[in-house]
């Protein structure tokens, strides 16, 4: 909730984000705002400001598929005014292994938009 408040400028409450609901779309962002006025925008760590519903797939890592959970397009970082994302989407992994630990798949991404 402390990133919608921070992102936005809005009290939590009003932007109604929680652990079940993300960041509502109609939201304007800070880095929105960077982008137009023309910086460059960065966003390193967790994300988790995702929508009502996760997008499950497979992706190969080191030749092995392995599932993993992402955010819906439209909710992802680079849709909400970052250049580049580096970091996870999910509540919570594991440091050393960066596996969601309420999913146990692979969350650690670098500037990856799922489309």
């Amino acid at each position: 909730m402390t990133r919608s408040a921070l992102l936005t400028g809005r009290n939590p409450i009003r932007t109604q984000v929680n652990n079940a609901r993300g960041l509502d779309l109609g939201e304007h962002t800070l880095p929105q705002t960077f982008k137009a006025a023309g910086y460059q925008t960065f966003m390193c760590g967790k994300w988790h400001l995702g929508g009502l519903y996760n997008t499950e797939t497979n992706t190969v890592i080191n030749g092995i598929a392995v599932p993993v959970i992402r955010e819906n397009v439209e909710y992802q970082p680079q849709n909400r005014g970052w250049d580049v994302h580096y970091g996870e989407y999910t509540g919570a992994i594991g440091y050393q292994t960066h596996l969601s630990q309420e999913f146990g798949t692979y969350d650690w991404w670098l500037n990856v938009c799922v489309r």
